[in-house]
């Protein structure tokens, strides 16, 4: 999870704007993975069109490897049609849309109400619910309701099975061990797919929910939010059979969609310079039934804590210095897996929650000097007190002109705990080896 501010310090321009960009990282551990270093083309765009009485809004970005084609994504953060607000302030909209349902969840990246598209999980991106949206806005209170009847869920790496072993083009894919030990000597593991219909099983899963936030751009203002939804990554299911007769293992992977409530309180108080928030939010998921013969992942209730603080030093708009702190906390969530091949008080699979118990701290500043105005400067640090992780990244930018800018960066993570802690928190153990260096070339229009 490095630096989203260098994200925001390379997307820059008007709201109407698009790029091309030659972009490249190395890592310093090797991976098996075949696009380690490779060097990337990548095409964003967003913008939006406003017509008499409605509107259209989109904002996305293709990554274009040049060297493996099974490297390349597309990753749409935006992509909805509506009505401008009316006499009565009502605007209805319908697509994939990003919302400020929790800031929480969308400082620290965890996914838990927006999707994450997670291709590279030190940068996870954020991205918008699909469904429709009706909101009311006045000029105190602002309203939003959600339905939908499918589900987008959480997408990233993606996996295949090739003669009975899991692979991805992507370094971040775990992939579950290729053979264990047993009657002493070590016996292959051979996966499959379950026959799931993707549209039947997965897509077509109804959610709904609302806000109600009130307050004005500055001052104080309070928000609740609720929306009951599918968990937005899959949860897994799994069954393993023994062969003798091949000397094999034989594991069968089921998906699952797995329904929870989650809703929110937030306050806080915005100046022209100064802004805070303090956000409380829970989670309750819904057991689904599945057969006794499956090894399934498991989720409890959980309730997570944040404050945050933002100073904008100096300057205004996009010239704007930036500095922010914001602590975490959460109880519950994470939970062992459950089935007759799980191992007691164990869970194989990633957690949903990185953090346990964390602060960050982030900067963003254009530097100031006739030699020095092109370039900005931007830095994240963040330490996870449960398993003493550190993650830093520094980014710095050069913007040549209106069209040009080339930037560098860099992002470090480790821990002293060399496993999970507490069911959880192991987000910085399992890419401790993933210190990385990255740059990159863009044309803006």
């Amino acid at each position: 999870m490095a630096s989203e501010m260098a994200a925001e310090m390379y997307e820059t321009g008007p709201r109407d704007s698009g790029a091309v960009s030659l972009y490249s990282e190395a890592y310093r551990s090797n991976s098996t993975q075949p696009n380690n270093s490779a060097p990337s083309l990548l095409l964003s765009g967003k913008g939006s069109k406003q017509m008499s009485w409605w509107e259209m809004a989109g904002d996305a970005e293709g990554d274009i490897n040049t060297s493996h084609t099974n490297a390349r994504y597309l990753n749409v953060r935006e992509a909805h049609v509506g009505s401008l607000a009316g006499p009565a302030g009502i605007r209805v909209q319908l697509g994939r849309k990003l919302e400020d349902w929790n800031k929480l969840d969308e400082y620290w990246k965890l996914g838990m109400w927006q999707p994450l598209f997670r291709w590279n999980v030190l940068t996870p991106d954020v991205v918008g619910l699909t469904g429709l949206f009706v909101s009311k806005e006045t000029s105190n209170v602002r309203a939003v309701a959600f339905g939908s009847p499918f589900y987008i869920p959480e997408l990233g790496a993606q996996m295949s099975v090739s003669n009975g072993s899991l692979t991805s083009s992507n370094r971040f894919i775990i992939p579950p061990p290729s053979q264990i030990s047993m009657f002493g000597g070590n016996l292959p593991v051979h996966y499959q797919l379950d026959n799931t219909s993707i549209l039947r099983d997965v897509v077509m899963h109804p959610s709904a929910g609302g806000l109600v936030r009130v307050g004005q751009s500055q001052g104080a203002w309070g928000k609740v939010s609720y929306l009951y939804e599918p968990v937005t990554r899959i949860m897994l299911g799994y069954e393993g059979y023994l062969f003798p007769a091949n000397q094999d293992v034989e594991v069968t992977l089921h998906p699952r969609v797995v329904y929870h409530h989650v809703a929110s309180l937030e306050t806080g108080y915005t100046t022209e310079r100064w802004s805070g928030w303090l956000s409380v939010m829970g989670e309750r998921p819904v057991a689904d039934h599945t057969p006794g013969f499956w090894t399934t992942e498991q989720i409890t209730p959980a309730v997570l804590a944040s404050a945050s603080l933002d100073w904008e030093a100096y300057g205004r708009g996009a010239n704007a210095s930036h500095v922010s702190a914001s602590y975490l906390y959460s109880w519950g969530g994470a939970s062992p897996d459950q089935g007759p091949l799980a191992v007691p008080g164990v869970s194989i699979f990633e957690s949903r929650y990185p953090y346990r118990s964390a602060a960050s701290l982030r900067a963003s500043v254009p530097l100031v000097g006739d030699e020095l105005k092109h370039f900005e400067l931007a830095g994240r640090g963040v330490y996870e007190f449960t398993v003493s992780g550190v993650l830093l990244s520094l980014d710095l930018l050069y913007k040549y002109d209106r069209h040009w800018q080339v930037g560098v960066g860099g992002d470090a993570i480790g821990s002293a705990s060399a496993g999970a802690s507490n069911g959880g928190a192991d987000y910085m153990n399992l890419y401790r080896s993933d210190d990385r260096v990255r740059g990159k070339v863009s044309y803006v229009f």
